[in-house]
């Protein structure tokens, strides 16, 4: 048989389809596996506490599920226009110091576009991850925030009980 005859043969034909479809669902599953658990974070050296306020931030809904969390704020440096997304939200737990990063997706606020004569459209961020494999306890809720270049870990003084 040659193997360019293959897609005459029917049986052959519905394996391959099958397998191409299961390998797909397959990679699906992986990415959106990577995007919704949270990953363990450790604190890098070059990131700076904001302990001068100068990140204004705020959390417009948080929503605990059984299995998943729903987050949403926003995050901008006063005197400085938001030109390039690059924010997370940061779970530590209060016992162990453990944290926990969300992959966020930036969501357009309309009632920031304009702060201070300042473009800052592209401050707010939304993360709605699982939190399997995150022991119980009380966590304290921080913003990573590195729009433009910056390196700053928020705090919003918001604690969510898991």
């Amino acid at each position: 048989m040659n193997w360019l005859d293959w897609e005459i043969e029917g049986k052959i034909y519905k394996r391959m389809l099958i397998l191409g479809i299961g390998m797909i669902m397959i990679y699906l599953v992986i990415t959106f596996l990577s995007f919704a658990m949270p990953h363990r974070y450790h604190l890098p050296e070059n990131i700076a506490l904001d302990t001068q306020n100068t990140v204004k931030n705020g959390i417009m809904s948080l929503y605990k599920g059984q299995h998943r969390l729903e987050i949403s704020g926003w995050a901008y440096k006063q005197g400085q226009a938001v030109k390039t997304f690059n924010s997370s939200f940061i779970l530590k737990n209060e016992e162990t110091e453990k944290m926990y990063r969300f992959k966020t997706s930036k969501q357009i606020i309309e009632e920031l576009h304009f702060v201070d004569g300042l473009d800052c459209l592209n401050c707010g961020l939304k993360a709605q991850p699982f939190f399997f494999g995150m022991p119980k306890g009380t966590y304290e809720l921080y913003i990573l925030y590195q729009n433009d270049g910056e390196n700053l870990l928020v705090d919003t003084s918001q604690k969510i009980d898991l």
